[in-house]
């Protein structure tokens, strides 16, 4: 027998959930129904179950033995296929630290994919490197809680795998040099700032956009001054699956009596259970409707289970290679080896040389 994950084997939700509000648009007055979607207890707000998709999973692998994400153990075959940033490659690729996105099933008492796409949230030239941190397409990299020294330098392209802050931060959670990557990535939430359409620095359009305060993923190419958009879109939660719930890995940061997420959107948190002021690594779970727009939203009560970084996992023990169902594969990693990428510099931070073409795809976090 095989359906959604049930509270036991996959979330351990609240009995009362706070209220959810969004960053940009509060939906007032919007009446939803509890449908209890498999045994987890969401308010899906669409019309009855029809139409209703799977769940997805979106976070770091915490450590092996199929794969830990988000403190949910998935199994999966020998030949999954995986993807890195929409390249199939064998499972042994797979790293501790490599944020993935997948969708679950459960089968008896087992938590299962079929697919797992690991997705950097920027892949690009360093622009500049310090001490702990670095910026890349202009997107500022958190390098400080990395187990081992980032070895690159400007003009070297990287993937940046992590999570954001709400302050649009990547905490990364792996760094991996890929020098003869052409094709460029960004992942992060398009916000309007004084009429520009902005990724962190990046700029990659002009407000306002229908794809303002959502999150996006683009493809970029080097050109003459800067950088040209290839492909702009509405991110998917997870690629090539239509997911109802999405358990997302995040940070938290109080403001007044909402927690904002590093998703774009926040959280009512009226009982003030979290009382720092500083943003907090958590987990929310989050509703879609068929068109891919969020309907809910809440804190997963589990989360502050796993402190620190999730590669720092407290039972953190097993094989560093990744396994299929029930145990260990072969040694994980790919190469890591790498020589500085492009002759010239990158160009300036606030922005590709030139938008390409827009395309407004599944629509996705607002």
């Amino acid at each position: 027998m095989s359906g959604r994950p049930t509270r036991r084997g996959f979330l351990t939700l609240a009995a009362a959930m706070p209220a959810v509000f969004f960053s940009i648009v509060a939906r007032a007055g919007e009446a939803s129904k509890d449908q209890g979607i498999g045994g987890t207890g969401w308010t899906a707000g669409t019309d009855g179950d029809q139409g209703i998709g799977g769940t997805g999973i979106v976070g770091t692998i915490q450590r092996f033995g199929s794969i830990f994400v988000n403190g949910v153990r998935v199994q999966y075959q020998p030949d999954v296929p995986v993807w890195i940033d929409g390249v199939r490659v064998a499972a042994n690729r797979l790293k501790i630290g490599h944020v993935v996105r997948v969708a679950v099933v459960q089968e008896a008492d087992r938590v299962v994919t079929s697919s797992i796409h690991v997705t950097s949230e920027v892949v690009g030239p360093v622009e500049r490197k310090t001490a702990g941190s670095l910026r890349v397409l202009g997107q500022q990299v958190d390098i400080s809680q990395l187990a081992e020294a980032v070895k690159v330098k400007a003009g070297d392209v990287v993937a940046v795998h992590g999570i954001r802050r709400p302050d649009g931060t990547i905490v990364a959670s792996l760094v991996e040099v890929r020098a003869h990557e052409q094709h460029y990535l960004v992942r992060g939430l398009a916000v309007v700032r004084s009429g520009a359409l902005l990724v962190g620095r990046l700029k990659i359009g002009t407000g306002p956009s229908p794809l303002a305060n959502r999150r996006v993923q683009l493809t970029l190419t080097k050109a003459v001054g800067g950088y040209k958009m290839v492909h702009l879109e509405a991110e998917a939660p997870v690629p090539q699956a239509h997911v109802a719930d999405v358990l997302y890995e995040t940070f938290l940061q109080r403001r007044g009596h909402r927690l904002e997420s590093g998703l774009g959107i926040a959280i009512d948190d009226q009982n003030g259970d979290v009382k720092s002021t500083g943003a907090v690594r958590a987990f929310l779970k989050v509703g879609f409707d068929p068109e891919g727009d969020i309907v809910s939203a809440s804190r997963d009560r589990g989360d502050g289970r796993h402190p620190g970084m999730p590669g720092n996992h407290p039972d953190q023990g097993g094989p560093m290679g990744p396994g299929g169902l029930g145990g260990p594969g072969g040694p994980g990693g790919s190469d890591g080896s790498g020589a500085p990428g492009g002759e010239d510099g990158p160009g300036a931070p606030n922005g590709p040389g030139m938008p390409g073409r827009q395309t407004n795809g599944r629509r996705g976090m607002r």
